[in-house]
Formats: structure tokens, sequence, C-alpha cells
């Protein structure tokens, strides 16, 4: 592929960059880089985690001998197999009443969740179990909902065009949207546990903090090796869907799980909720494969690896690109280079979290629209697009075609089809 040129220095000051990056570990597969020095514990992250699933497995808690919990440069830690692995194992079984929920009585989704995660943040420090001092001292501001003004500018500044909207990352308006008046916005432990909810809830209300479960980073494509089973009132597990081989880390899709989230009365959540409403909601940037979405431009494409290697990758379009949004890619290919010379001439007054992370998303940003703009001269343009409805990639033949290109298939076995 061939790619439009950027001019030496910037080149050679994006390289350092990354570098400086790399070194200082900002990992893109999960959402919880650094501990505030505010929120650090007496601790370390393993020892909380050791402490968690001692505790867990007294209460009747399942962890299967062939994974562990590893450090990732920059990250918590991800759960990897020591030893392979068949399709359908049991990777974890996390008995339902440890699980952080709603009580009986007090509803469900968010809005109970987040009362529940309260209560767990409010408890006597000598009242907390291993999980909820775990939960507690999880840091907050990486979140983008949670950055200083300037960052907010810049980020937005950064988007553009892309989805979400401004006020996607507002505490107050997530939480109007959800009908959560009863709580203060101004409250910071409120914007903890809303965090929390946010970054680490699941199940088909995403109102269930589990557990061990939580280590499970996200990825797509043939990385994505396993998912959810549970059954309320009973358990919560985690099952492999494909083979394992030693070695391979144990991930989830946080976008594509049918297992994770109710798709009834959204069939194309998978192809509405992307690469760009993944920073939104949980805080980082997506690895490969990324899906992108520019509404105003009618504009689908996914961004793959090439066998596997994220230094090879290609980009493919779901639906046929307009003569528009053809020049809309070329026209803001230009912009962000422009923002990325300021950014880094022009270093802005914002924490270290902020400024990494903008310079992530810039670079992911400019090299999906990079490869599609080169991508597009192979394609036959056409203006066919615009005479669709507004949510074209809800059609059909369009989720067909995204689903094919970034999902593998599996012919997974549920092992709880048989007693556990």
């Amino acid at each position: 592929m061939v790619f439009r040129k950027i001019n030496a220095t910037l080149v050679a000051t994006m390289m350092f960059l990354r570098c400086v990056i790399d070194d200082i570990g900002i990992n893109p597969f999960k959402h919880f880089w650094v501990v505030d020095a505010a929120e650090a514990t007496k601790k370390s992250d393993s020892e909380m985690l050791q402490d968690v699933m001692r505790w867990a497995e007294s209460h009747g808690a399942f962890f299967n001998p062939k994974v562990e919990t590893r450090p990732i440069v920059g990250d918590l830690s991800g759960i990897f197999a020591k030893e392979p692995m068949k399709e359908g194992e049991i990777v974890s079984k996390i008995p339902w009443d440890i699980i952080v929920k709603p009580p009986p009585g007090e509803g469900r989704g968010l809005c109970a969740a987040i009362g529940a995660t309260l209560e767990v943040l409010r408890k006597d420090p000598d009242e907390q179990t291993p999980y909820d001092k775990y939960l507690s001292s999880r840091p907050i501001r990486f979140h983008p909902m949670f950055w200083s003004t300037k960052g907010h500018e810049l980020l937005h500044e950064l988007i553009g065009d892309l989805p979400p909207d401004e006020d996607d990352f507002s505490p107050q308006r997530f939480l109007d949207h959800f009908g959560c008046e009863d709580f203060d916005f101004e409250d910071e432990t409120v914007h903890k546990a809303l965090m929390l909810v946010m970054t680490r809830s699941e199940g088909h209300r995403m109102d269930c903090l589990v557990p061990f479960n939580d280590l499970i980073n996200h990825k797509n494509g043939h990385d994505y090796t396993a998912e959810p089973r549970y059954e309320e009132g009973e358990y919560f597990a985690i099952v492999t869907r494909r083979d394992v081989e030693a070695g391979e880390e144990i991930r989830n899709s946080y976008n594509q799980c049918e297992f994770c989230l109710d798709f009834s009365n959204c069939p194309s959540f998978e192809l509405i909720f992307v690469t760009p409403h993944l920073l939104d909601h949980y805080g980082f940037v997506e690895p490969y494969p990324q899906r992108w979405i520019i509404p105003s431009r009618r504009l689908l494409f996914d961004v793959m690896e090439v066998d596997g290697n994220d230094g090879i990758l290609n980009a493919t379009f779901a639906i046929p690109p307009s003569p528009l949004g053809v020049q809309f890619l070329h026209d803001d290919i230009a912009r962000l280079k422009l923002f990325a010379e300021r950014l880094i001439s022009e270093k802005p007054n914002i924490p270290d979290i902020e400024y990494n992370t903008l310079l992530e998303y810039h670079q992911s940003i400019l090299r999906a629209y990079e490869l599609a703009y080169e991508q597009s001269k192979l394609e036959v343009l056409t203006d066919e697009v615009w005479y669709r409805h507004r949510d074209y990639w809800w059609e059909e033949e369009v989720q067909q075609g995204a689903n094919a290109a970034i999902t593998p298939s599996s012919s997974f076995v549920d092992p709880f089809d048989e007693e556990f």
C-alpha cells in the first residue's frame, strides 16, 4: 500500500514519540493504564488480584489451571493460556452471590448498577471485600469523560466529523440519557461508579461487575478467543470460543459478543458501536481490526490486519464509497497532519495520559483514513449510498458484508448445555 507521504521531520518526530509511548507503556488493549497518586494503594495491583482470586475461590469460584494472569506493559494485566485449550473450555466460573449487582427489588440496568457500585465504594474499608478494595483503587482520569477542559477541546478538534458527539463525553449527559437523575453529578464518587460501570459491567443489561472476568481485554478478528456464558442467580463464566494455543491471550469482543449485550432491539450494534465509540465508552484506542463509520460522509470501512500482523494493514469498504466521501478522506488527511504538527510543536499543558491518548488516537485515525483513501483508488465510486435511507448501515446486505470481513466464524458449542 502506498501512503501519502508526511514530511521527514514529522515522521522522525512521530517515530520518536511512538518509542516514548511504547517505553512508558501505553497499551491499546485495555483501559486501565495508570493509577493516580491519590488513588494508589499499599498493595500492588498484582497482590490485589491474588487476594481477589483467593477470596473468590473461597466462595466457590473456579479458575482453569491452564490460564494465568500476566502483566502487560503499561497495563494492569491480561489472562493468558499456559497450555493449549480446546474450544468450549471454561476459563473461569464466578458464583452469582459475589458479583457486584443491583439487589433484588432495586431494578436492573445502568442506573441500578451505579447505585450498587456506589455502595461498594462508600463502604468502610474494614467492611470491604478484596474485590471491593480492588474496584475502589481503580483510576478514573484515564477516561475521556473525565479529562481536563483543554484535553476535551483537543479531542473534539481531533475527532472532526467522526462520532461520537461532543456531549457523549459529559457525565451529566450520559446519566441523563439513561434516566439516572437521582445522582449528584458533581460527586467524584458518582463519577468513579459511573466509570466502573461503563468500563467493566457485563451481562445483557450491563449491570454486573464480575471479579476476574473484567481482566479480559478486547479484540476482534482471530484474537477474539472467548466470551461470557451466564445463568442469572447461578454463575457468570468465560468460555473459549475456539482452540487456543499456549501463550495466547484470552480476549473477548466488547462490541460483537452476542452473549454480552441484548441485540434483540439493535441487530446492527456491531456496526454502529465501533472504534470511535470504544474510546468514548471504555477509554481505549481499539487494536486492529478496527471499524470506522463517518455517517455525514456515508463511509463505512474496516481496517484489517494481513495474516495477523498489525504492521501490514489494508482497508475494506463495507459499502461502495462515493466521490464526496473520498474527497472528505483526502481533505481530512491533510487536516490531521496539521493537527499533529501543532500538537507536537506546541505541546499543550494537559496530563500525560490525555496527551498520549490524543497521539495514539491521532495515529489510528490518520492511518485508517490513508488506507481507505488508497483503497478507494481501486473502487468503483458511486453516489448510490446517498439515495439510501439515513441508517443505511442497518441494511441486511451491509451487515452481512461487514460481519464477514471482521468477525471470524465459530462452531462454538456451549459447555453449559451439560451440567458443569
